[in-house]
């Protein structure tokens, strides 16, 4: 019996967490490879990138609306269309030109329209400019004159002139054209010199290639427009802004990771099933550092598995050179480090594992990615640069800013040792990682400790001096209290003021520590109906196994002005071998004694001993010889009965030789034998109860408190619960049990009191 050492409690509750995590590959799916596919993801998206320098890119008239982009001639070029007789060329075209014209058209999809009787290139232009607004929507790229102003050897083939008008919202449409004018050109040549007709006429389909006598062969032409090479300046600043997106959006599932560890703990702190452990033995420092040491292991896979993907895509900044990889390394390991813990101190506002997840990942997005835009905006506002220094202090206390402005630097590094000038710098130094890595390792002790300080507040001098300030803060404000407690002494039943009067005189707290101020210079608060003893002349004399002295809880009225009395200066003695029953309705107060009793709530004002010790004040000297079966199943719906049992017996120290002898005698005790193997979230509601209650028992813990143990269970089970619990009072554990069956006490209870109203 006893407390087990540390190390067994860390081996015992490492355990636990290994069998919830390997029946759980849906939770370490989120939990481990999500996050290393959203990293992966963002940087192959910033990869897909297209070239900033630009496409190679084709130029020809296609570039414009295929099929519906229009070029206008003079009536001299057009000559006769396909089809066509050659008397309807204009009389003005000189042969060789109008055939160009027929070519053109055969080998382009562009339409060639002549535009009215426009001679010339400014009446071209002039026809062009009245009719901007009336063409339908068609594409109007460029008109072609023959050159009417300057003509190359008189104006006779093979020297041609042409004007080239373009509309310059089409930026390539001279180059389009001009594509268009070569290809032309070129198909007449050769056909020149294939066929040895002087007038060879229309070829009906100059694209097709043509086979038989007299085809021409048709000339391949393309122009592209190959984009300039990038300088190293350019380059390296394109690669700067990618990975500063690649910082800022990495940061993204690093605000959820530390959130998703958290959920684990508060799962634990609602179902009661941490607050079981505790009992068994388990402290806080025992219970933080087993979920601080199984975290930081899934953290390092995660860890391992982003450096494989940063090294994999080859990024400079992160991963080009061994000092930028132990950099990155150093900055993921540590925000880990201290992240978690800091979540843990978050945890403890929430009491629901879905709204912890959400809102730490929210808190962590708050204080990560959008305070690392916000300052990094501040910083290049120059009226706002020296105060947001003096904030980045603040800032730096968030272990995901530090994260962010870690990679940040580690991005702008490369630019200032290349391009900026000035001494090299390198990842580790104090103004690129250095600094972040610094706080970073300061911030994990940190909230390591303060998750403690936080866990153990009953324990805190300060904190019982707070609680006791409160209370008399609240009488002083609301006299009311005062006067509701004096009518309530008033109409004390005499058995219940008997009871009242010896616990206060009679009994003063065993064992060496001191039971602080006197209770009733406290002034709070009300009181638990306790009748009748069938051991009295014993009780008179025997130190009571447990002492309640006016315990009193008060809640603060929600949105307003107010209170609400929840248990008002309870006196009880119980002893060793005896059970006392608190039969009560609903909202009686009977779980809010329980709660006190165990740890789980802080009295307003009074206090309680079990075998000696406050529970305000040393509760955890005697929390292993307490057991607890709460109202709501303290179990691990992930591990098996079997698993429960010798998980508790092991945290309350029973030996190695003895556990599986014990588990099983408790399973047969309450009956589970058939379902020992089986996951407890498979359970029905009465064997989880049955559970709950093995739980509570095994260790043979010296006091036992019970809510309501029997809910939920046939009546075959309930009488089997009582046969139990007789036997456990009889071997000399005092038992308090709160249940709403008057049968149920009278089966089991040596006294009974009433709660009504607190």
């Amino acid at each position: 019996g006893g407390s087990a050492p540390l190390r067994r409690k860390l081996a015992v509750l490492l355990q636990k967490r290994g069998l919830c995590a390997v029946r759980d590959w849906k939770g370490r799916f989120f939990e481990v490879v999500l996050p290393v596919v959203v990293v992966a993801l963002t940087l192959l998206i910033l990869r897909l990138n297209d070239n900033p320098a630009g496409p190679s890119l084709t130029l020809d008239a296609g570039l414009y609306a295929p099929g519906n982009g229009h070029a206008f001639l003079t009536p001299d070029l057009i000559g006769p269309g396909p089809g066509a007789d050659d008397g309807q060329a204009a009389s003005a075209s000189p042969a060789p030109i109008a055939e160009f014209a027929r070519t053109a058209r055969g080998l382009s999809s562009v339409r060639y329209e002549a535009l009215g009787n426009a001679t010339t290139s400014l009446g071209l232009s002039a026809r062009l400019l009245d009719g901007w607004d009336r063409h339908g929507g068609s594409v109007r790229f460029a008109a072609i004159a023959y050159n009417d102003t300057f003509r190359i050897g008189g104006g006779d083939w093979p020297n041609p002139g042409f004007t080239v008008l373009h509309n310059s919202t089409y930026f390539h449409a001279i180059p389009a054209v001009q594509r268009e004018i070569t290809r032309a050109l070129m198909s007449l040549g050769l056909a020149s010199i294939t066929s040895p007709s002087p007038n060879p006429g229309p070829s009906p389909n100059r694209t097709g290639g043509g086979a038989g006598a007299g085809a021409a062969p048709q000339p391949s032409y393309t122009l592209r427009n190959h984009p300039l090479p990038l300088t190293a300046e350019e380059r390296l600043r394109i690669s700067l802004f990618l990975s500063l997106f690649a910082a800022l959006f990495v940061l993204i599932p690093f605000c959820y990771i530390p959130a998703s560890f958290a959920s684990f703990v508060v799962r634990e702190a609602s179902s009661k099933a941490k607050q079981i452990q505790q009992l068994a033995g388990v402290g806080p420092f025992s219970y933080w550092l087993s979920s601080y040491l199984w975290d930081l292991a899934n953290y390092a896979v995660i860890t391992g598995f982003v450096m494989v993907v940063f090294v994999g895509y080859g990024n400079a900044e992160f991963a080009g050179t061994p000092s930028a990889r132990l950099g990155t390394f150093l900055l993921i390991a540590l925000y880990g480090a201290s992240g978690i813990p800091m979540a843990y101190c978050y945890s403890f506002a929430f009491s629901n594992p879905t709204a912890a997840q959400v809102g730490i990942s929210g808190l962590n997005f708050l204080f990560g990615f959008a305070l690392v835009i916000t300052s990094f905006v501040l910083d290049a506002v120059d009226l706002t640069k020296e105060t947001n220094a003096r904030m980045k202090n603040v800032y730096r206390l968030f272990p995901p800013f530090n994260l962010g402005e870690g990679l940040i630097n580690l991005t702008a590094l490369r630019w200032e040792n290349t391009i900026a000038g000035g001494p090299a710098k390198r990842p580790l130094d104090w103004s690129v990682a250095g600094r972040s890595l610094a706080y970073m390792a300061g911030e994990a002790l940190f909230f390591f400790v303060l998750a403690i300080l936080i866990e153990a507040r009953g324990q805190l001098c300060l904190i019982r001096a707070l609680r006791k300030a409160v209370g008399r803060y609240r009488r002083q404000r609301d006299p009311r209290i005062d006067q509701i407690l004096m009518d309530t002494r008033a109409g004390l039943d005499s058995d219940v003021r008997n009871e009242r009067e010896k616990v206060l005189s009679s009994w003063a707290p065993a064992g060496p520590r001191s039971p602080g101020p006197d209770p009733r210079r406290e002034g709070l608060l009300v009181n638990a109906a306790a009748f009748g003893s069938e051991a009295e002349a014993e009780a008179e004399t025997t130190p009571p196994a447990l002492l309640l002295r006016d315990l009193t809880k008060v809640y603060p009225a929600r949105g307003g002005d107010g209170f609400t009395l929840a248990v008002r200066e309870s006196c009880l003695a119980v002893h060793q071998g005896e059970c006392f029953g608190l039969l009560g309705i609903n909202g009686a107060g009977k779980t809010t004694t329980l709660k006190m009793l165990t740890g789980d709530e802080l009295p307003t004002s009074g206090d309680a001993f079990i075998l000696g010790s406050s529970v305000v004040s040393d509760l955890a000297s005697v929390r292993h010889r307490i057991g607890l079966c709460p109202q709501i199943d303290p179990l691990f719906p992930r591990m098996t009965g079997k698993e429960h049992l010798r998980m508790y017996a092991r945290l309350r120290n029973v030996e190695e030789r003895d556990v599986e002898r014990l588990v099983a005698d408790m399973i047969d005790l309450v009956g589970l034998g058939e379902f020992q193997d089986k996951t407890s979230g498979g359970y029905s509601g009465g064997n989880k109860r049955k559970l709950s209650l093995a739980m509570a028992l095994i260790g043979s813990p010296t006091v036992v408190f019970l809510d309501e143990p029997s809910s939920g269970m046939d009546p075959v089970a309930k009488r089997s619960m009582w046969k139990i619990l007789t036997k456990v009072a009889s071997e000399g554990a005092c038992m308090v049990l709160t249940t709403h069956s008057l049968e149920e006490c009278e089966a089991l209870c040596n006294r009974v009191g009433v709660m009504v109203s607190g």
